[in-house]
């Protein structure tokens, strides 16, 4: 299925490739298990900070304070 831009087969083949390239056979299965509870989890945490940053209105502060979240996310989850 495309989106409006047409780009949904391209994002699913390089989302693919990056999470089954680095694994061995082993693994596989594990890692494409993992994948879409992943996504659930990244949706879910999104739709709580933005409903917690936009709890009233819509406001340069609420933009500014995800990404500060988003900031404080990505440090933590990168070495």
């Amino acid at each position: 299925m495309l989106d409006a831009a047409g780009l949904a087969p391209v994002a699913a083949s390089s989302n693919q490739v990056a999470l089954y390239g680095p694994a061995d056979a082993r693994t596989l299965g594990t890692a494409s298990g993992l994948s879409r509870p992943s996504g659930y989890l990244g949706s879910i945490a999104s739709s709580a900070v933005t409903g917690t940053v936009y709890r009233d209105q819509l406001t340069d502060t609420g933009v500014a304070g995800i990404a500060d979240t988003m900031a404080a996310v990505e440090s933590r989850s990168c070495p």
